[in-house]
């Protein structure tokens, strides 16, 4: 393997880490704040690849504003279906698993009926590459690399250092208790479930410029969710980002060696080690 092969398998794991733990990041805020299991999480990525489609490939959006009005609009919807979906199933867990479910499924059939089968095309907004050291490495994925790292960095600090995201630590430890000193785990719930899927919709939208959107382009990501959060600790931020540059590495690697059944493969075997010597994960929950 010489050096050049090895550096472009890397940096496209490093590339790929950062879009899992954006959406990770997204599906541990909301579990460990409102204790749902979002499997409707992948469609909610999904929903952020047709909004760059819509606004930068059809209303022809300067990229990185498209990318932004995605994340805000995502964010919306991720609000609206907490207060209408999840909200009135407060504390019924079990409920709340069906009516994701559900509305991953209705989610994708309002996209076929709307947008049809086919699959959409996002015109590549930086198509140039880089050249260093051997390796030739597409501009946007360096650029997609870039603002994934920007937005974790930006929800770490926001999470640990601001008045509002240490609320929301509080409310994930000990609700009745941040009650008392006047923390509503409604508002910060809501709060919670808008950022998630914010998150989710930027993921979607950075990936569309080299995938293809259609409506079933969460369901790859929602099983990596599960690897990842797995692997990293139900709840736990740092280690969503451990294991989300794990399984990045081994996509690449084992993807660019073997196939992609094999990347998959040993994704899965490492969730059964996981459970079965360290149930709760890497860094278990922050």
């Amino acid at each position: 393997m010489t050096f050049s092969y090895f550096m472009q398998m890397f940096l496209n794991g490093l590339q790929l880490s950062s879009i899992y733990i954006l959406i990770a990041l997204g599906f541990t805020l909301i579990f460990g704040i409102l204790q749902i299991v979002n499997i409707a999480h992948g469609s909610i990525y999904m929903l952020g690849g047709y909004c760059i489609w819509i606004l930068f490939t059809l209303l022809k959006f300067n990229f990185i504003v498209s990318l932004i009005l995605t994340i805000f609009i995502v964010a919306v919807i991720g609000i609206v279906f907490e207060r209408l979906i999840f909200h009135p199933l407060e504390g019924r867990m079990n409920q709340q698993v069906i009516a994701a479910i559900g509305l991953m499924g209705l989610l994708e059939q309002i996209v076929l009926l709307v947008f049809g089968y086919t699959q959409k095309v996002v015109v590549i907004p930086y198509p140039s590459l880089l050249k260093f050291w051997g390796t030739v490495f597409p501009t946007i994925r360096l650029i997609i690399m870039i603002i994934g790292v920007i937005l974790t960095a930006t929800l770490i600090w926001w999470v640990r250092k601001t008045r509002a995201g240490l609320a929301l630590r509080a409310v994930a430890q000990d609700k009745e208790t941040s009650s008392l000193y006047g923390i509503s785990s409604n508002r910060f719930g809501l709060l919670a479930f808008g950022v998630g899927c914010g998150l989710a919709g930027a993921a979607g939208g950075l990936m569309a410029p080299i995938l293809y959107v259609n409506p079933f382009m969460g369901a790859g990501p929602l099983l990596k969710i599960f690897v990842v959060i797995v692997i990293g600790g139900l709840g736990s931020i740092s280690g969503a980002l451990i294991a989300g540059i794990m399984i990045g590495m081994v996509d690449s690697f084992m993807t660019t060696i073997f196939d992609s059944e094999t990347a998959a493969l040993i994704g899965f075997v490492l969730i059964i080690v996981m459970l079965v010597f360290r149930p709760t994960g890497i860094m278990g929950h922050d």
